[in-house]
């Protein structure tokens, strides 16, 4: 998480925390642990874009990672003539 965006996050994200936050005070990026219940949950990470990364698990980045290439193909752009 950036640290530019970490109040929003924990007021948004902030009951799926399952530890403080590590913040060394210092690095652009906070590293936050979260616990969710079912793997489609972690979807409200996408409305933080590129300042959330997940690390773990693969199951959430994979997740994560088809729902960023259904926008993409919706919003992206057109491959074709009409």
């Amino acid at each position: 998480m950036r640290r530019a965006h970490l109040d929003l996050f924990l007021r948004l994200c902030g009951n799926a925390l399952t530890a403080p936050p590590d913040d060394d005070g210092r690095s652009e990026w906070i590293t936050v642990h979260l616990g969710y219940g079912e793997v489609h949950e972690a979807r409200s990470l996408l409305s933080f874009a590129d300042n959330v990364q997940v690390v773990e698990p693969p199951e959430i980045r994979a997740e994560l990672a088809c729902c960023g290439a259904a926008i993409t193909a919706v919003y992206g752009p057109p491959t074709g003539t009409p």
